[in-house]
């Protein structure tokens, strides 16, 4: 094993990891000058080659052209607590600081008891089936986080379990027929919690309805999807009037939720006020 200075160590590491030498002149607060002497002497030393190495992580491409439906998985972001952390960890994150660093299809932030990681804006996992389109995210996933892990001295699996929880993921039909027959561009639908779980959207110039709600995006999917199914093989609403069900059943929703908050605030009155008399009661007593 070559020996090298702890600088250039750090220089090969974001090398490895796609990073311009600007944006490592600028991470480590150091010239470019100085950047490019490290770049050349680890080239001497035969520890990087003309290329870059993204540690083995394809960027995809997108088959989102044309007329079919496909489903799109993206936006997605991980909060992971790893068990342990290794002296580099600590050297690495007091060089890098808060600056997010690229990693393949992703980009990860080092903070002191956890590590963020958040899939490239432009980067999506497409395929038919839903479920297929989630495997390959989750595939792309651990294999950017194993690498990461190594490459900056954490652990996240003990005894076969981690500590990663999920902060954000979004699920979208392209070419939706509930879309098409919306006339506005941008529809945000809002569940009892009051978090949006559904969106209407054609920013992209792709015609998506898009499941957004971060614990349940792939339960919402499976009903409402089922439900459009039965609807198409029964021939009875056309898309428009299914959306319309859809929003009036949204805020059906939300007026039940608002009922059960009343009701409850009305009960909790009713018990304060029979405590209060109860204790009049006992007082008169004595």
């Amino acid at each position: 094993m070559v020996d090298i200075p702890p600088k250039q160590g750090l220089v090969k590491q974001m090398l490895d990891d796609g990073m311009k030498q600007a944006r490592i002149a600028e991470t480590l607060n150091i010239s470019k000058q100085a950047v490019s002497k490290m770049v050349i002497k680890l080239r001497k030393k035969g520890l990087i080659k003309g290329g870059v190495d993204k540690g083995g992580v394809v960027r995809l491409v997108n088959p989102l052209q044309g007329r079919d439906e496909n489903w799109r998985y993206h936006a997605l972001e991980f909060e992971i607590k790893p068990y342990y952390f290794t002296k580099k960890y600590e050297d690495m994150r007091q060089h890098l600081g808060s600056h997010c660093i690229p990693f393949g299809n992703w980009k990860l932030i080092l903070y002191k008891r956890k590590v963020i990681m958040w899939l490239n804006g432009g980067t999506d996992f497409v395929h038919p089936d839903k479920h297929t389109a989630i495997r390959m995210s989750m595939a792309d996933f651990q294999k950017a986080l194993t690498f990461a892990a190594n490459r900056y001295g954490f652990r996240v699996w003990k005894d076969q379990k981690a500590n990663i929880r999920i902060l954000k993921h979004h699920l979208a039909k392209t070419n939706s027929k509930l879309n098409e027959a919306v006339d506005e561009g941008h529809v945000k639908l809002k569940g009892e919690d009051g978090k949006v779980w559904l969106i209407l959207d054609r920013s992209k110039g792709l015609k998506e309805h898009e499941y957004v709600h971060t614990q349940q995006a792939v339960d919402d999917s499976d009903r409402v999807e089922a439900w459009l199914t039965d609807i198409r093989q029964h021939d009875l609403p056309t898309p428009l009037q299914s959306y319309e069900m859809l929003v009036m059943q949204n805020k059906l929703s939300q007026i039940t939720a608002d009922n059960m908050k009343s009701h409850i605030s009305a009960v909790k009155k009713l018990a304060d006020g029979v405590e209060k008399l109860t204790r009049v009661v006992e007082h008169l007593n004595k």
